[in-house]
């Protein structure tokens, strides 16, 4: 429930928290949208996004997920998620990543990084996105060293 993962991330944290989220697949295009929804609703933001290969599913139109559709589905990423790497393959015949764009290219910055040789159930062990994932998720701990209580930092 991202709802509830956003009010717990509000709840428990000192001052701005700094916030990364990896997903894949459905995860991106469900999940990671309602997140930052609820996020932004607390005023939160998204430090960094590490998504691959992310698909728009909807609840009772489903085949709209298949590859033959992903030209007209985009994932549209709230702008308060400042950078965004969008790993993504058009190589498997029935589900290939959605493209993925800013609400607010002013507040959000999308990289799509196209990685070839790879079909939807093995792009997710992809080396560069997990190096890629790696690094960024390094970065965002090293920004936010420090630790706090409840009662405010340390």
């Amino acid at each position: 429930d991202a709802t509830a993962m956003a009010d717990y991330i509000q709840r428990n944290s000192c001052g701005m928290p700094t916030i990364f989220f990896t997903g894949y697949s459905y995860g991106v295009g469900r999940y990671f949208i309602e997140l930052a929804e609820a996020l932004q609703a607390h005023g939160l933001v998204i430090d960094t996004a590490v998504l691959c290969d992310g698909i728009r599913r909807f609840h009772f139109l489903k085949w709209l997920s298949l590859a033959l559709f992903r030209d007209l589905i985009t994932i549209r990423v709230p702008a308060n998620v400042e950078t965004v790497y969008a790993f993504y393959q058009r190589e498997d015949r029935l589900l290939q990543g959605h493209a993925v764009v800013a609400y607010d290219a002013d507040e959000t910055e999308v990289e799509m990084i196209e990685l070839h040789g790879y079909g939807h159930e093995e792009i997710d062990e992809a080396g560069s996105y997990h190096r890629v994932a790696l690094k960024e998720a390094e970065d965002v701990i090293q920004a936010g060293l420090g630790y706090c209580y409840k009662g405010g930092a340390l």
